[in-house]
């Protein structure tokens, strides 16, 4: 008819994609790698994303970088992938500095979207593992659990113990969420066995778990 009129679908542009996380202005535990995600939409029915664009920029007035899936480029690059998130690897963000970053989208119709607002964010440090000791009093029939935190003020820590050689592990009763402070904290597993050693590790962090500490072995 004279009113009708064809929509292309196949080159519908994506809508701008919604930056996720971190939030704006948050402090992210990024400096040992973590994820940058975000929200994928379209006008499109199943339209799906098929590449993407993550750009990166040290503030204040650093360089436009991308990130390529391994470092960052001075150079746009494009990601191949439907993933709505990068994990940016460690060692790529420097510990107090702040970046800004935005995303562009391509669709299935190899349109971008153009890219999101900058939202920014303050990377934090990644505390040191802490220290863990273990010292079976077989009198009492109990570990002494000794742990040292690594950051120079109270954080939350926990220990875990693993009876089959390091297959698997569980929470020691009562160490899921220690007050951890920068002296050593002391607690006590009645739990093992007096007949066979026990594997313990531990972690204190922050704002989120880092790596765990050596293993600490008591019998």
């Amino acid at each position: 008819t004279a009113n009708s009129h064809i929509v292309d679908l196949a080159a519908t542009q994506p809508n701008v994609p919604v930056l996720l996380t971190p939030a704006n202005g948050a402090a992210a535990p990024l400096a040992g790698g973590g994820v940058l995600a975000w929200a994928f939409g379209s006008e499109q029915p199943g339209d799906a994303p098929v590449e993407h664009y993550l750009r990166i920029q040290q503030q204040p007035g650093g360089p436009l970088k991308w990130w390529t899936g391994s470092a960052l480029s001075g150079t746009e690059t494009a990601i191949t992938s439907s993933a709505t998130q990068d994990t940016i690897t460690s060692g790529i963000l420097t510990a107090t500095d702040v970046y800004a970053w935005s995303v562009d989208v391509v669709g299935a119709s190899g349109i971008r979207s153009g890219y999101s607002q900058p939202w920014t964010f303050t990377v934090l440090a990644q505390p040191a593992v802490p220290t863990l000791t273990a010292v079976y009093d077989p009198v009492l029939n109990r570990t002494a659990l000794t742990i040292q935190g690594s950051v120079s003020s109270a954080s939350t820590g926990s220990i875990e113990f693993s009876d089959d050689g390091g297959v698997t592990w569980y929470f020691v009763i009562g160490c899921t969420a220690l007050t951890v402070y920068p002296g050593p904290l002391t607690v006590y597993d009645g739990e093992g066995s007096s007949q066979a050693a026990r594997q313990y590790r531990a972690r204190n962090w922050s704002t989120q778990p880092p790596n765990y500490s050596n293993y600490a072995t008591a019998s």
